[in-house]
């Protein structure tokens, strides 16, 4: 790899190349038509390594752990142990706030401390299906309060 050494010609370069490529959030196809994101990453072509996947897996997290919170409506997440916090994390983190908000019966159970019962509802779901072991295991921790 070569190493130029000076911050003043990577911060240069850093910006020129910034200016050409300019900033898309999503995924997009480049004019050669190769998946491209950020400042024209070739995803095709390098994909993303370990530590920014994790560094993505973090950011994504964080947005999950809100979204879980709002969703027990937060007053009542603290009757939740932290099994089956991470079990509403999980599921925000998987379906996203929109789909989650139709687990209107898992919700309100979650809120009547009904484990049991929020168990019921996570089995009673398309999501059960689609994710099999997952939704095994996470409704297993919501009936238990124990982390499997």
């Amino acid at each position: 790899m070569i190493e130029n050494g000076t911050k003043i010609i990577d911060n240069r370069l850093k910006d020129m190349i910034k200016t050409h490529e300019g900033l898309r959030l999503k995924p997009y196809k480049c004019p050669a038509g190769k998946l491209t994101i950020g400042f024209g990453r070739n995803l095709d072509a390098n994909g993303i390594s370990e530590e920014e996947a994790d560094f993505l897996l973090q950011n994504d997290i964080r947005i999950a752990k809100q979204v879980a919170y709002d969703f027990v409506e937060g007053w009542h997440w603290p009757q939740l142990n932290e099994a089956r916090q991470a079990v509403v994390i999980d599921m925000a983190f998987n379906l996203g706030p929109t789909k989650l908000n139709e687990f209107k019966g898992f919700r309100k159970a979650l809120q009547e401390e009904r484990w049991q019962g929020a168990a019921i509802h996570m089995r009673s779901s398309l999501w059960y299906v689609q994710v099999k072991k997952r939704a095994k295991k996470l409704t297993k921790m919501m009936e238990t309060g124990e982390w499997n």
